[in-house]
């Protein structure tokens, strides 16, 4: 059983009450994530929403470090795509896809308890420090609306992005293939 040294050193810092407020309805779908990372279960974390709607499902939970992180990994990809001059491909799109099913939830915890952490040292109040953690934890449908925005916007300027290179690659191996 491997310990998550990491949340070793913040879980002393929160408290379950304090975990449970930033969560909200969710709390309990991350108990046996947090056994885990203290080593006192095995298996793997795979969480399907991440899988099959990746940077949705974070901002659903207000993570927007990780949507840009893994819509710029995808912009990256299209990017080499191009310059190597390579067709487009739904592999990397399920490499992506499985990463995010498996970290989320443990990156999701460690995320929850630095911010806690940060509300605790700005709020000596108990009772505004939990309404501050319960406003900046729980879930977000308008974090799902602006992320849709971003992503429609990516995928305009990726379609665009990938159409050219498509062409490109095209003509590129029709012009091979008649100097053979």
């Amino acid at each position: 059983m491997k310990v998550d040294k990491e949340f070793l050193a913040l879980r002393g810092q929160v408290t379950d009450e304090e975990f449970n407020t930033f969560a909200g309805k969710k709390a309990a779908m991350f108990h046996d994530t947090r056994e885990k990372m203290l080593g006192l279960k095995k298996g793997a974390n795979f969480t399907l929403p991440a899988f099959l709607i990746g940077p949705i499902y974070f901002a659903y939970y207000k993570i927007w470090t990780w949507v840009f992180i893994v819509i710029g990994i995808m912009r990256g990809f299209d990017i080499m795509a191009k310059i190597i001059s390579l067709p487009p491909s739904t592999a990397i799109g399920t490499s992506i896809g499985v990463s995010s099913a498996i970290i989320f939830k443990p990156m999701y915890i460690k995320h929850a308890y630095k911010r806690i952490i940060r509300i605790k040292k700005a709020e000596p109040n108990i009772e505004h420090r939990l309404e501050k953690i319960k406003k900046a934890g729980g879930t977000s449908w308008v974090g799902v609306a602006l992320c849709l925005c971003l992503l429609f916007i990516y995928s305009y300027v990726s379609l665009t992005f990938i159409g050219e290179a498509k062409k490109k690659f095209d003509n590129t191996n029709t012009e091979q293939a008649a100097s053979q």
